[in-house]
């Protein structure tokens, strides 16, 4: 049972590579809102730390958040916003 739970907190979000190039930037702004570096910041965006510390944990969910949040419009919600701007 014990072993579950290590394999379940060590399992993050994997990044792709197109989710480190929409969070390139982040890694120094996280870094200062946690008071560590951006090289510990990288260690979680590229997969290489286990999630087994809650300086990790919460730099994942932040990663997590953000990369929604950046991510580009689909194309059929450019086409929405464009209909709600026309008046």
């Amino acid at each position: 049972m014990l072993q579950c739970i290590t394999i379940l907190q060590n399992m993050g979000k994997q990044f792709t590579e197109n989710d480190k190039k929409v969070l390139r930037c982040i890694p120094r702004k996280l870094a200062i809102k946690y008071g560590c570096t951006p090289k510990h910041v990288n260690y979680v965006l590229n997969n290489n730390s286990a999630l087994n510390t809650a300086l990790t944990q919460n730099l994942n969910k932040d990663l997590i958040f953000l990369l929604d949040f950046f991510k580009p419009l689909s194309k059929t919600g450019n086409k929405n916003l464009k209909h709600q701007n026309t008046p």
